[in-house]
């Protein structure tokens, strides 16, 4: 199936979404160093998913995979990676606190684009079975893992102050 420009960017939008929630887990990373191994649990995956993203564009390509052209509208992807660019930007500038750094990841990490990627395609049923259920774990033990920091988080707030 040869896909028209705007969907070619639709995909390489979700990845470079993927990419940039990588690279503010590792600025966070460097500014929370106790917590780096965290943030990079967290940042590491993303880099995959925006990988195989734009190997779907291939499988598309090559009619392997089916294009669910309709699951993202350009639009919100648009302004979820404008966002993330925004929170890389105030990493640096504003004081950010760990608790705040993991409500807002909680919200990403939950929120459609980030959760959902992969139905930008529907992959054979061999695929999926595979691929999918293996971001979905992934994404549950993510959400998890920030769930138990924030729970830590606010223990060690009550029991400190």
């Amino acid at each position: 199936m040869a896909l028209s420009s705007w969907q070619k960017e639709k995909i390489n939008m979700l990845a470079e979404y993927q990419e940039s929630l990588s690279e503010l887990y590792t600025y966070y990373s460097e500014r929370y160093p106790e917590q780096q191994e965290f943030w990079l649990d967290l940042a590491l995956p993303k880099l995959r998913y925006a990988d195989w993203l734009r190997l779907c564009l291939r499988k598309i390509e090559d009619g392997k995979y089916r294009y669910n052209m309709m699951r993202f509208k350009i639009e919100s992807i648009r302004t979820g990676l404008e966002y993330i660019r925004k929170q890389i930007r105030d990493v640096w500038y504003l004081e950010i606190s760990f608790p705040t750094a993991l409500a807002m990841a909680l919200s990403v990490e939950t929120g459609l684009i980030a959760s959902r990627f992969y139905e930008i395609v529907d992959p054979p049923a061999d695929d999926a079975l595979g691929i999918v259920n293996g971001f979905k774990t992934e994404m549950r033990d993510r959400l998890l893992m920030i769930r138990r920091a924030m729970i830590v988080q606010s223990h060690s707030r009550v029991h400190v102050g």
